[in-house]
């Protein structure tokens, strides 16, 4: 059995590179419940670099509360055994994941992270699915599967700049602006869509938009306004639905399929 060692020497703790941050209102709860109901033993777990795996939360409430931090160390573990534990604790958050493995310096995160860091305008999943240039979010992310070049960190951010200025036209109630984000993502995918034209319509006339409620009818909306005085119409919805369809392999005409892609499009 591993020793339980004792100290009120808080410092000697460091944070493991690639774990997550602590919440200020879980160290809270904490806290409370200590003050509540006392104290019930749970030593954090530690390398023998003293990095904790396990415990953060309650190394940070034992040091406000200036009580002992009872601790066990296990020599060679570290962010994966990290990952494994909280498994079955509280659910890491994409966000989550997306720090731990920038903080772990693979690259594609470390962009993705500055990206995240820099677009506080825009939704994090926008800002994924941006970066593994889908207009469907993948959850192989989660596996740290991102592949982001420095040549596509630099187009990105164009779209991403894109996306903050033509939002800029707009003031949002409920879940709009992510539907708005979406769509915005899909027309700069198709080729049909003059993005310069597009802007420029959507800054004189967003306010006479039809309200949207999913990322269809946001497009439809959209497509209303672009195709105002154009000689040929574009239609967003119909050309997303092909680039779609080509993209799963199936036949547009396919009655079957169809149905099929219809249901993936549903939000």
């Amino acid at each position: 059995m591993k020793e339980v060692k004792s100290t009120k020497k808080y410092e000697i703790f460091k944070e493991l590179k690639g774990n997550r941050d602590v919440s200020p209102s879980r160290v809270k709860k904490i806290i409370e419940s200590i003050k509540n109901v006392g104290y019930i033993t749970s030593p954090i777990i530690v390398n023998e670099n003293m990095e904790v795996i396990d415990g953060q939360g309650r190394l940070k409430a034992l040091q406000f509360l200036k009580m002992p931090v009872e601790y066990i160390v296990h020599k060679g573990i570290g962010i994966e055994e990290c990952l494994s534990m909280n498994i079955h604790q509280t659910n890491w958050t994409l966000r989550d994941y997306i720090k731990s493995y920038a903080d772990r310096g693979l690259q594609s995160f470390v962009y993705l992270q500055d990206l995240i860091d820099t677009y506080k305008n825009l939704t994090l999943l926008t800002i994924v699915m941006a970066c593994q240039n889908t207009t469907k979010y993948s959850k192989k992310i989660y596996c740290g599967e991102l592949d982001v070049t420095e040549n596509d960190y630099e187009k990105i951010k164009e779209k991403l700049d894109y996306l903050t200025e033509v939002i800029s036209y707009f003031k949002f109630k409920n879940g709009a602006k992510s539907y708005l984000e979406h769509s915005l993502l899909i027309c700069q995918s198709l080729d049909c869509v003059d993005l310069d034209r597009l802007k420029e319509r959507l800054k004189e006339d967003s306010s006479i938009m039809r309200r949207w409620n999913s990322v269809p009818t946001c497009l439809q909306a959209i497509e209303d306004v672009y195709n105002v005085s154009l000689a040929y119409p574009v239609f967003l919805y119909t050309e997303y639905r092909k680039t779609l369809y080509k993209k799963l392999g199936y036949e547009s005409g396919n009655k079957t399929q169809s149905k099929i892609t219809e249901q993936r499009l549903k939000h």
